[in-house]
């Protein structure tokens, strides 16, 4: 799948001389994996990136493309677990007195790591280390988090 999209998007940077939007790639995405629909990928997708205008998109799409943006996305056994979390820190659901001011990267990032902790003991098939990508209009940064001290 990932070769599939890559060259696609090296076929539309040749054509059109321009990288493709992150709506476009979702939309591309969501395609392949639809047309896959009867011998499906298996594969639970989130696709991240930064528009033009420095705004942050998240997709998430599941077996056969079907696909929703939002402030947050979670795959895998323990995103049970995570996404109520994050429901109530990020889109600050369920929360009386939340104020509505954006969180700032290491605000994120901290809630992130706090996330993943909770949610490691908790669900026993969670790995030892989460790779945590920052996206932003300046570039992608990375990052190794060590969850399992055990």
């Amino acid at each position: 799948l990932h070769s599939i999209l890559n060259a696609r998007m090296q076929m539309y940077r040749l054509e059109h001389g321009k990288d493709m939007s992150t709506h476009a790639i979702s939309q591309m995405l969501s395609r392949t994996l639809y047309y896959r629909r009867f011998f499906v990928y298996y594969t639970f997708n989130i696709l991240a990136g930064v528009n033009d205008k420095g705004e942050g998109f998240v997709y998430s799409y599941d077996a056969v493309g079907s696909f929703e943006a939002q402030k947050h996305a979670v795959n895998g056994d323990g995103g049970v677990l995570a996404v109520p979390l994050l429901d109530n820190f990020v889109n600050k659901k369920h929360r009386q007195l939340a104020d509505k001011e954006e969180m700032t990267k290491e605000e994120a990032l901290k809630v992130i790591k706090n996330t993943l902790n909770a949610v490691v003991e908790r669900e026993i098939t969670t790995g030892d280390s989460a790779d945590i990508y920052v996206i932003t209009a300046k570039g992608v940064e990375h990052e190794i988090f060590p969850l399992r001290k055990d």
